[in-house]
């Protein structure tokens, strides 16, 4: 290998100085009002856009938000979650859900940061890592957002279905429950639960307690949809949680059975004091790595 040797003018200094004085020049006059235009043409552009999305990826978006929106709401920023791509709804495929998380960063303003596809050789095992904003605010005004452009189509699609059939006779109440699903909704950070859209609000609890959150997670996609219990814990779990050795440790039969337990004496006796939810049984199987709600006829 030859040295390199680098050789600089007389007046390299001065014309350091003179470009340097260029940059900050150019930097400062895009600091001035031209911002706040470009500001605003991006906001006007982001509605466009979320105007301009089909009645489809609309409802799927609103599901990847409900499943976000649970992880979310025991974490403290920095807000950076991992979740199982399993956790979403079957009816959006794995592509189409890191394509719209991909959507929302790029296109739809920026409320969620998708950052990577951890690695897994089975699907089961792999997440999406998704970073919010530090202070929620723009998640929770996208969120609402979506939500009510989701509930505009539902209403505009009823109005013409009963312009459609204006002359057939109307279903029973009966006939609604067979089309609903049981879920859960929040309002005014108290979580409730309907066994269908026109049925009655049950009051679980507040939205941070283990047991209402045990609820919300087995109600998504829909009850009686089977989960790990690591996933379960991974919504339930709280402050307490991180503190303990057990639950943060390696995995071991000890951390298991402390997740089960935890399950069983903290959310599933609590539901199970509530009458209301009497419907409702609460499964296992039979090695205890799966958990899942039933409803009872």
């Amino acid at each position: 290998m030859y040295p390199l040797k680098i050789t600089f003018s007389e007046n390299f200094n001065e014309k350091y100085q003179e470009y340097r004085q260029m940059l900050v020049e150019i930097l400062a006059e895009k600091e001035k009002p031209a911002i706040e235009v470009k500001e605003n043409s991006k906001l006007i552009d982001q509605n466009q856009q979320i105007s301009n999305l089909d009645d489809n990826d609309v409802k799927k978006i609103k599901d990847i938000l409900d499943v976000i929106n649970i992880r979310l709401a025991i974490k403290k920023p920095p807000y950076i979650v991992y979740i199982p791509l399993i956790d979403f709804p079957d009816s959006i495929k794995r592509f189409e859900v890191i394509a719209l998380i991909y959507k929302i960063d790029r296109d739809l303003g920026g409320a969620l940061r998708f950052t990577q596809i951890t690695d897994g050789a089975e699907y089961s095992k792999q997440e999406v890592c998704i970073r919010v904003e530090d202070d929620k605010a723009k998640f929770i005004d996208f969120k609402r957002v979506i939500d009510k452009k989701y509930n505009d189509i539902i209403k505009n699609k009823n109005v013409d279905i009963n312009t459609e059939k204006s002359e057939e006779i109307q279903p029973q109440p009966e006939d609604k429950k067979q089309d609903s699903n049981p879920y859960t909704e929040v309002k005014n950070g108290i979580g409730y639960f309907k066994f269908y859209k026109e049925g009655k609000n049950i009051k679980i609890g507040k939205e941070k307690t283990r047991h209402f959150r045990f609820l919300q997670s087995l109600c998504i996609p829909k009850l009686g949809t089977q989960k790990t219990i690591e996933e379960v814990f991974e919504a339930i779990k709280n402050d307490k949680d991180l503190k303990d050795s057990v639950l943060t440790g390696f995995d071991t039969p000890q951390k298991k059975t402390r997740m089960i337990t935890i399950m069983k004496n903290s959310c599933i006796k609590e539901l199970q004091k509530n009458q209301e939810l009497k419907k409702i049984s609460y499964k296992f199987d039979n090695t205890e790595k799966r958990v899942w709600l039933k409803l009872e006829e």
